[in-house]
């Protein structure tokens, strides 16, 4: 079964499931989302539908002519004379295999092409997915962080309260906390914006604060060295492959309008039965016609045929150096970003934790004060972050390398 007729599977009819159902809150891996995906949503759907269109467009005037069949009487001079005949045109040039070849290779182009539309929806999908799982662990880091800074003023509010502590360290961590519980809203907002970008993925009805996500950004391989990647590329992209597939279909079409040169003769044969002053016969009739090509000599499909070959050349090249540009510019981002994280979460997870716990410490003993003991935090915290956005560019630099390369590296 091909990757586009999985895609076709029966679509789960959700909008008859109880309102309960749908608000239920489930939490979805990578591999989750993308199988409800294919199950419910009516994208995947909508593209096989066209291709079965054309299937059937493709069809159309490939099949052999009808038979026909007439019956006349003719009556004079006391000279009655019956015809039946039955005509049939006979395909004996060719053109009508050739111009069904033509289409089986139109259809396996859009195939491919349909092929690469849904591999583009699926890498939106998981963008998406990756976005959300984002927001929310960046959720996550913040609340810790509220909480943090809340257990801070209730021991400073003590403090206070026994004339161990200024005002000025309460006023100062409230201050702090709430800086931090700002960022924490403001993730929440963004984390409802996700929410509702993947539940579009899903089946109407769908409900945006159901939806949660688990996994991390753990990458893959990033594969061969470029010039060798480019090389498979080119063989994986279905797009560039269904550019070879309307190059056959052209030049089988342009063949086949040449074929409308040789007319395809028509034959008739029937009974014929005369009677005349009482006496009657009877016997068969035979006739052959052939067409002469004078007007029609499918001139105009041969020189559309060759003209979309030509075009159909020059896109292929024009999509070869894209594919090159695309597949270049993907692998050195992804190089980069990769690089760059794991260098950044080596350098952070070396001393993790350590200078909040150091200030902490030197807070407690009197060695510094309350602000050297909040920038320890408010470092940390923003080390955290950081560290997840830049887990997460690593993480779509490398699902947009896959996508450049037409090969979807799912968990």
């Amino acid at each position: 079964m091909s990757f586009l007729e999985r895609a076709g599977m029966t679509l789960v009819v959700l909008c008859c499931a109880a309102p309960g159902v749908l608000a239920a809150e489930r939490v979805l891996s990578e591999h989750e989302a993308l199988e409800r995906f294919m199950k419910e949503s009516p994208r995947a759907q909508v593209l096989q539908a066209r291709l079965d269109a054309l299937r059937a467009e493709t069809r159309i005037g490939t099949e052999i002519s009808n038979p026909s069949v007439a019956y006349s009487v003719e009556d004079a001079a006391d000279v009655r004379e019956d015809f039946l005949i039955v005509q049939q045109r006979l395909p004996v040039t060719g053109h009508r295999k050739l111009f069904r070849r033509a289409g089986d290779a139109a259809y396996e182009a859009a195939a491919l092409d349909a092929e690469r539309e849904l591999l583009e929806i699926r890498t939106a999908l998981r963008f998406a997915f990756y976005e959300l799982l984002l927001a929310e662990q960046k959720h996550a880091v913040l609340a810790d962080g509220v909480d943090r800074h809340r257990e801070i003023l209730r021991v400073l509010r003590e403090r206070e309260r026994e004339g161990e502590s200024s005002g000025f360290d309460r006023l100062r961590a409230d201050r702090e906390m709430a800086e931090v519980a700002a960022d924490l809203a403001l993730t929440e907002d963004v984390m409802a914006q996700a929410r509702a970008r993947l539940a579009s993925f899903f089946a109407h009805g769908t409900t945006p604060d159901s939806l949660r996500v688990t996994g991390d950004f753990e990458l893959g391989p990033l594969g061969p060295w470029i010039e060798s990647l480019i090389e498979d590329v080119l063989e994986a992209r279905s797009d560039y492959r269904a550019v070879d597939r309307r190059l056959e279909q052209y030049e089988t079409a342009r063949r086949a309008a040449r074929r409308r040169r040789f007319p395809n003769p028509e034959i008739a044969a029937g009974w014929k039965r005369v009677d005349t002053l009482g006496l009657s016969d009877s016997g068969y009739v035979v006739s052959v016609g052939i067409p002469i090509p004078v007007f029609n000599r499918g001139q105009y499909e041969e020189a559309l045929a060759r003209a979309e070959y030509g075009s159909a050349m020059l896109g292929n090249q024009v999509l070869r150096q894209q594919i090159e540009t695309e597949v270049r510019g993907a692998y050195a981002a992804a190089e980069l970003s990769r690089r760059t994280a794991d260098r950044y979460g080596h350098t952070i997870n070396s001393a993790a934790g350590d200078l909040s716990r150091i200030a902490q410490l030197a807070y407690e003993e009197g060695e510094q004060g309350i602000l050297e003991l909040l920038d320890a935090y408010r470092s940390e915290l923003q080390s955290q972050i950081r560290w997840l956005n830049l887990k997460h560019r690593a993480k779509e630099a490398q699902i947009q390398l896959e996508l450049a390369s037409g090969k979807e590296v799912t968990p």
